[in-house]
């Protein structure tokens, strides 16, 4: 039996979005991947000092988003190990479990400029196949060196993001087709974003 081919999305997902469900079913269909799983960080290490809906809201919010989809997956495995995510030790992980699994991952194209900040950069990519998705507006250089390293892959793509949902709840916005109409119902039900 061929080694699984599993995609990994990781974020905040604060709130999940449709966005977030496009980019991933589109590579998972480019790349043939058996399954995407959306691996949401504890304390992501860029978001250090910026508050953060409780996890086990984001996670409960991530499973009502992906229900319906057996190839998308919500993975815990950065909720369980508590404190700051780093993506390297997430790829270490994941490898250590399964070593013939071909793990994929997936980065928003607008990362790059922030790669050699990461923990461990170089290995990142030779943990894993990195998949850089188009974001609109942004051009990417086909010199830049991460770019060769990886998959470059264009996407359609909505201007949608977390932080445009959460200020569209505060102002008492509709946030109906922006995400999964469970995941509206329980930022509703639980008063999330409100403030």
């Amino acid at each position: 039996m061929p080694a699984k081919k599993i995609g990994i999305l990781g974020g905040t997902f604060d709130p999940p979005h449709i966005a977030h469900l496009i980019i991933a079913q589109e590579v998972l269909e480019k790349l043939k991947l058996d399954q995407v799983w959306f691996v949401p960080g504890f304390i992501p290490p860029h978001k250090c000092n910026q508050p953060l809906t409780l996890a086990r809201q984001r996670w409960q919010m991530l499973k009502l988003a992906l229900s319906g989809n057996r190839k998308l997956v919500a993975s815990d495995i950065e909720l369980r190990r508590k404190g700051v995510s780093y993506t390297v030790d997430t790829l270490r992980r994941l490898s250590l479990q399964k070593p013939k699994r071909k793990l994929y991952l997936i980065l928003g194209s607008d990362n790059l400029k922030f790669l050699p900040t990461w923990k461990e950069p170089e290995e990142i990519f030779r943990l894993a196949k990195v998949v850089l998705v188009q974001r609109p507006g942004l051009k990417i250089s086909g010199a830049n060196s991460w770019v060769k390293k990886g998959v470059l892959i264009e996407v359609p793509l909505l201007e949608i993001s977390s932080s445009q949902i959460r200020d569209r709840v505060k102002k008492g916005e509709s946030i109906a087709y922006w995400v999964p109409e469970k995941v509206r119902k329980y930022i509703g039900s639980h008063k999330l974003y409100r403030r």
